[in-house]
């Protein structure tokens, strides 16, 4: 029987040493009914993370609990209502879809739910019979999304779930997870290096980098406050000092605002300012520059 608790995950004081990789006091939480797209470059921590949340990866410290059970203590119990897709996972070549399908649900025979995992053969154009090794590295996602969501999991933690996946095939994915999370008790957990999905997808975008949380927050938040603001007249010296500027040439002025409103115009217009033009930054741009401004104030080099 699943834990009562309201949060699905919690981590708090998490640390993990590699010889070229150190994640420190790391905390996150994910409550009931709601979806968290992580994004971060290339050995930032996510699939870290992810992996120590499942008992794959042991913590050097802190406390990390999902679904109400300590890991790693309790990681046996957890994986039974929990489910866990990686690009890097493999199935048996030379069996069938359906031989995957057959062992998973006897293993899971408390919560496979055969009818929806024919939906989803049918949603994803898998052919039951066609064995593993036939497959594109496509069809072998959708396989192993299908093994994973047909168990019905209370949380669906995936890596990178839409690699070797087409236009069409993530679109597919998300919009089976939207139907997945229609019971608000349940959640989903996901890395992603396509933005478009993250933001398609989640309720809460994690940005993470060099083994850090950058911030987390709604993803109407970060779309509402971040603005490319063009400014004429005043002096640069007198700009506000948690504005990025991006290029300044001919008496204008591009920063990048990350809390954009009416106060910031009126703060900038006292200044000697002038807002000529604003435009959104989209989820892609809202990382890039996130990434940017704290390397630029620990001094890394742009």
């Amino acid at each position: 029987m699943v834990a009562d608790s309201d949060v699905l995950v919690s981590m708090r004081g998490v640390c993990k040493h590699y010889p070229l990789f150190t994640m420190d006091n790391f905390n996150l939480t994910l409550p009931r009914g709601q979806v968290l797209g992580m994004v971060g470059p290339n050995g930032a921590g996510k699939s870290t993370l992810l992996k120590m949340m499942m008992g794959l990866v042991s913590a050097d410290a802190g406390e990390i609990a999902v679904l109400g059970y300590k890991v790693p203590e309790q990681e046996v119990v957890l994986k039974h209502y929990a489910a866990y897709v990686s690009e890097d996972m493999r199935l048996f070549a030379d069996y069938s879809i359906r031989w995957h399908m057959e062992l998973v649900a006897q293993c899971f025979t408390s919560t496979w739910d055969a009818s929806y995992a024919k939906h989803i053969l049918h949603k994803f154009e898998l052919n039951p019979e066609q064995k593993i090794g036939h497959l594109s590295l496509g069809q072998r996602v959708k396989a192993t999304l299908l093994l994973a969501m047909a168990r019905r999991p209370k949380l669906l933690v995936l890596d990178e779930p839409s690699t070797g996946l087409d236009p069409v095939a993530r679109h597919e994915l998300t919009s089976e997870l939207f139907e997945l999370m229609l019971n608000e008790d349940n959640g989903v957990i996901f890395s992603s290096q396509f933005t478009q999905d993250v933001e398609r997808l989640s309720d809460n975008i994690a940005f993470i980098d060099n083994g850090e949380m950058i911030s987390c927050l709604d993803k109407e938040t970060y779309l509402d406050q971040w603005r490319r603001i063009q400014l004429t007249g005043g002096d640069r010296a007198q700009l506000p000092g948690d504005l990025y500027v991006t290029a300044s040439a001919g008496g204008r002025v591009t920063a990048i605002d990350h809390a954009f409103s009416a106060k910031r115009t009126a703060q900038l217009s006292e200044a000697g300012f002038e807002v000529v033009q604003t435009q959104p930054l989209t989820l892609e741009e809202i990382f890039i520059q996130q990434v940017l401004m704290r390397r630029q104030a620990r001094g890394v080099q742009r």
